[in-house]
């Protein structure tokens, strides 16, 4: 055989080494930086579920859309599918799959979601401190995002017995409605009546006709010692409807599930 052309040929064996190696080590470092895809492709939805076909069809066309495409908005649109339906450590695992592709908003906070009902609170409370790190306010964003990210951080702190940390992270988020019937509450019950009071004040000019504005009122008086005026507002609420405060988690859900049955 010709020198020359033994020496291409071992400078191709070479190339084509190299080029496997190459390839070896960017999968190696994929399936270092990006987490396991939820292995099941679930399709169960609860019989019981008024939307269970129309779910369990959306469920199997964006299972298999995320598996093919392997795109930031397939694995995302899984998460919530996955959330809205119960599946919630697929839609945890889901959101990260996601968040390894691309970091947003919206992706942080519906892990942030998944984490809190899963109970595993502290993580909760690092995921949606994460997710208010990624608010740019002087983008347009929306303001009512950051208030939700400090709600739940509130309520992880608030199921971790720790009622200091919660208000400090409801202060940092008022000016919302469901945040502020919280700060309200947990003031209340510490004892610190005057910002109770300004909360309560706020909650009066947002909701007026809310029953929680007024069973707040009363357990107000009644700290101060005034039965009369307790009684008074207690009478008040009489008849008039919850605020839809405590349920930011329903109305996330909520929301998921109508953008779900939206997907053509």
């Amino acid at each position: 055989m010709d020198e020359s052309l033994k020496r291409r040929l071992e400078l191709l064996l070479l190339l084509v080494a190299a080029l496997e190696f190459a390839a070896c080590i960017a999968i190696g470092w994929r399936s270092i930086i990006r987490p396991a895809a939820p292995v099941d492709a679930l399709t169960h939805v609860h019989p019981w579920d008024p939307d269970k076909d129309r779910l369990s069809t959306v469920l199997e066309s964006v299972t298999i859309r995320a598996e093919r495409e392997d795109s930031y908005d397939a694995w995302l649109e899984l998460a919530r599918l996955y959330l809205t339906v119960g599946y919630y450590p697929e839609a945890a695992a889901s959101c990260r799959y996601a968040l390894a592709l691309r970091e947003t908003f919206e992706a942080s906070y519906v892990l942030g979601v998944c984490l809190d009902i899963l109970g595993r609170t502290a993580e909760a409370v690092d995921q949606f401190r994460h997710a208010h790190a990624q608010v740019d306010p002087t983008r347009g964003a929306d303001p009512s995002r950051d208030h939700r990210c400090w709600w739940f951080i509130g309520r992880n702190y608030m199921r971790e017995e720790r009622p200091d940390k919660a208000i400090e992270a409801w202060i940092e988020g008022s000016y919302w409605p469901p945040t502020m019937a919280m700060l309200a509450y947990t003031l209340l019950r510490r004892g610190r009546m005057e910002e109770a009071l300004a909360a309560i004040e706020f909650l009066k000019e947002s909701r007026p006709n809310a029953y929680e504005v007024f069973d707040l009122s009363a357990r107000y008086w009644s700290r101060l010692g005034d039965p009369e005026r307790a009684a008074q507002q207690r009478a008040m609420a009489d008849g008039k409807q919850l605020g839809f405060f405590w349920h930011p988690i329903r109305r996330e859900i909520l929301k998921f599930r109508t953008q779900s049955l939206d997907v053509k």
